[in-house]
């Protein structure tokens, strides 16, 4: 299950379930709103996702595509070990502004 809250501007969206493809279409609800109003500015907090597979990378691609083309932008927080190597040898951290602590992503939009 995925959930937003909201820190000042910033939305962080949150879960305890894995970015595979029986969980996807959950995460990308948890998006919808956010990618229809102004500019977009959140952070995914990964403490709780215990893997991604190929179409959790895929989806994580195209909603990033999603944010800057609404002129936002969407920042990875605290990947457990296995999520973090997935996201480097993939290439796709390099996409992404990735982070080892929530608080710090949250507030690197006020820099």
């Amino acid at each position: 299950m995925f959930e937003t809250t909201t820190q000042g501007a910033v939305s962080i969206i949150s879960g305890d379930s894995p970015l595979k493809e029986d969980f996807l279409l959950e995460f990308m609800e948890s998006f919808e709103d956010l990618l229809t109003i102004g500019q977009p500015m959140s952070v995914l907090d990964m403490s709780g996702i215990s893997l991604i597979d190929s179409e959790g990378l895929e989806m994580l691609m195209d909603l990033q595509d999603k944010f800057y083309r609404r002129g936002g932008c969407l920042k990875l927080a605290a990947a457990n070990p296995l999520c973090s190597d997935i996201l480097r040898v993939t290439n796709v951290e390099e996409r992404f502004e990735v982070f080892d602590r929530l608080i710090d992503a949250v507030g690197s939009f006020v820099k």
